[in-house]
């Protein structure tokens, strides 16, 4: 993938993903240490940037994040945020003060945008497939990784792994308990 090509294979268009944005915005902003300080089903509710234990830091790319998923911004409106929000905290934070190495603010920039994007929207999706009205018309889900290099050998080997969505294999597996970037589909 090439730098500034959306590193998510979905789209949010103009505010019509309503179950993705809902379960961003019940997240509480959490302070961190370090990136591992959150561990699976936390990061379902908790909203952290690793490193970033600012109040002011977490609400400013809380809303950003809001606001891509809101809007359907790609990953190149998100950076326009990005840069601002690190020129603005930058001064006071060691932790910004790699965003002025163009390759480092890239990454970063890239792991916050795909990371949120890719836990609000398989979400969304959880939701829309357990949806009373919608028993019936998706029987089954599809496990997706995000297939970007970084997936783990233990859950690459569940990608493509098809079964219906009321198995019990999807309690224990899905992207909100795992706290994973990884999309379910459903179909019928």
């Amino acid at each position: 993938m090439k730098d500034g090509e959306d590193p998510v294979s979905f789209k949010f268009k103009d505010g019509a993903y309503h179950e993705a944005l809902k379960f961003f915005r019940q997240k509480v902003n959490m302070p961190t240490e370090k990136w591992y300080d959150l561990k699976g089903i936390m990061h379902s509710r908790a909203f952290a940037i690793a490193g970033e234990i600012r109040e002011g830091v977490l609400t400013d790319f809380r809303a950003a994040i809001d606001r891509a998923i809101e809007k359907g911004a790609t990953l190149n409106d998100f950076r326009k945020d990005y840069d601002a929000i690190t020129r603005k905290w930058g001064e006071d934070c060691k932790l910004f003060e790699k965003s002025a190495d163009p390759k480092y603010a890239a990454w970063r920039s890239k792991v916050i945008y795909s990371t949120n994007l890719a836990v609000a929207y398989s979400a969304g999706r959880e939701e829309q497939m357990h949806d009373p009205e919608m028993k019936g018309i998706w029987t089954y889900a599809v496990y997706k990784t995000m297939g970007d290099g970084s997936v783990r050998d233990e859950h690459a080997v569940w990608n493509d792994v098809v079964l219906p969505i009321n198995d019990p294999w999807w309690i224990t597996h899905s992207a909100l308990r795992l706290g994973l970037q990884m999309l379910e589909r459903a179909f019928d």
